[in-house]
């Protein structure tokens, strides 16, 4: 008996091709559930956030001033990814300038971390250091994703198919511009 459902496990099958139309759905469905679920974690990193300023020992530590110049970084990439994503010629180049700030940013981001270890301001310094470190450190994995995903799609710049990769980066943008002002005026 355990031969023949063994056998029975095994059957071998064709695989099923599916249409472009299929799949294209089914990334653009993956792609907007992952920016939920990256809205979903921010909004409760950032209720969490409000709600932990609420406390007695909260000291809000001076942020570098690099984070508003890669606030700056991330809107120029986020206007040449969409001069990108329009296609054409040029949009090769524009992917690459994407990718270019995208990598500055991260760059910038590590000198920020840098410059406030340096002030021995450090993750367990203070429950406001806990949150910038946290933060920047969960919006840096999210550029590195998006990074990632840019430039698996060089390949494909020039065709019209980098909407759903600057849905992502646009997304990115918006993450850090809140990040920035939660942690400044909040």
């Amino acid at each position: 008996m355990l031969m023949r459902i063994e056998a029975w496990g095994r059957e071998e099958r064709e695989p099923v091709e599916l249409p472009e139309s299929v799949r294209a759905e089914t990334w653009q469905t993956l792609t907007y559930l992952m920016i939920a679920g990256g809205i979903m974690l921010f909004t409760t990193f950032s209720a969490s956030y409000l709600v932990r300023r609420q406390s007695a020992d909260w000291a809000p530590a001076r942020l570098p001033d690099l984070v508003w110049v890669n606030l700056a970084v991330v809107g120029a990439a986020s206007v040449t990814m969409e001069l990108a994503r329009r296609g054409g010629a040029s949009a090769r180049r524009w992917l690459g300038s994407t990718i270019a700030l995208g990598v500055l940013f991260v760059a910038g981001q590590a000198i920020a971390w840098r410059q406030l270890a340096a002030q021995g301001v450090f993750l367990t310094s203070s429950p406001h250091a806990s949150f910038f470190y946290m933060l920047t450190a969960v919006h840096a994995a999210h550029v590195a994703a998006g990074l990632a995903v840019l430039l698996a799609a060089l390949r494909r710049a020039g065709n019209g198919q980098l909407g759903l990769c600057a849905a992502w980066w646009h997304f990115v943008g918006a993450a850090w511009a809140w990040v920035v002002m939660l942690l400044t005026f909040f």
